[in-house]
């Protein structure tokens, strides 16, 4: 494993980190993270006109570097392997999709690793987008009687924005998109 030079991160650019066949908890993945992901996160906040988008792999990678650079105690677990078609319940927590707020929808996912967010409440510029499961969501935070950790999130005051699940994926019967 051979560690990179930081990025030059290009202003008025758009990233966008997707799928891996790596994790973020394997030594790969956790490189990238070191090498990539960190720099992202700290050259978004330090008001650099730059935003990013993680999905997957990405949402692992931008979430555990969110909290290695605030010195939170995020990271990503092995878990149960998920393959298809998941409800998530969206917050509303974000300006931009209070209209969702409540609301549910059937989403693509595709893990086997669960990013861990203790806290993540008290963080101000953190706000939780949706949440895996129908109808256990109380407005911007999770049901405190569900140890299950939000799935998509607005970071850095909405600059970042993170999601487990595949809102690339179209699911082709109608079934599934409820």
């Amino acid at each position: 494993l051979q560690r990179q030079d930081r990025p030059a991160f290009r202003e008025n650019s758009i990233y966008v980190l997707g799928g891996s066949l790596n994790d973020t908890y394997d030594p790969y993945g956790n490189a990238f993270t070191d090498d990539f992901s960190v720099p992202l996160v700290q050259a978004v906040e330090t008001g650099r006109s730059i935003r990013a988008l993680g999905v997957c792999f990405g949402h692992q990678s931008i979430v555990e570097a969110y909290g290695r650079v605030h010195g939170l105690p995020f990271k990503t677990e092995r878990g149960a392997l998920e393959f298809g078609a998941f409800p998530v319940v969206f917050s509303g927590a974000h300006a931009s999709m209070r209209h969702l707020s409540g609301k549910s929808a059937t989403v693509a996912m595709t893990r086997s690793g669960y990013t861990l967010v203790p806290g993540y409440e008290s963080v101000s510029d953190m706000k939780a987008l949706a949440f895996s499961g129908a109808g256990l969501i109380k407005p911007d935070k999770w049901a405190p009687d569900h140890d299950v950790p939000p799935v998509a999130f607005s970071l850095a005051k909405g600059r970042i924005v993170t999601s487990q699940f595949h809102p690339d994926i179209q699911l082709s019967d109608a079934r599934h998109r409820k």
